[in-house]
């Protein structure tokens, strides 16, 4: 069985939007609780979930981002045919 290895780079990219998720979560408690006009430590009791919205929130965006390599698969690279032959005035002949 091969083993999956995750670069270094990676992870500190995923580690980021994890933290950036989080970020969005407790500015929308924190949001809330201005809106609502109740206490403020309602930003640590309601902490789990911050921590759960975070996740759904990671999730998300990582089916989109999903989404996204698989459409760029499967439309794929659109390249031009080039007769490595031909020098760059020829063009090619049509039969």
């Amino acid at each position: 069985m091969k083993d999956v290895t995750i670069s270094g780079n990676t992870l500190i990219r995923e580690l980021k939007t994890l933290l950036v998720c989080f970020v969005v979560a407790f500015l929308l408690n924190a949001l809330a609780i201005v809106i609502y006009k109740t206490h403020l430590f309602e930003l640590i009791s309601s902490l789990q979930y911050v921590l759960l919205v975070s996740v759904v929130l990671y999730f998300v965006w990582s089916m989109i981002r999903l989404l996204i390599a698989f459409l760029k698969w499967l439309i794929g690279p659109k390249r031009k045919k080039r007769h490595r032959h031909l020098r760059s005035n020829d063009k090619p002949l049509k039969f």
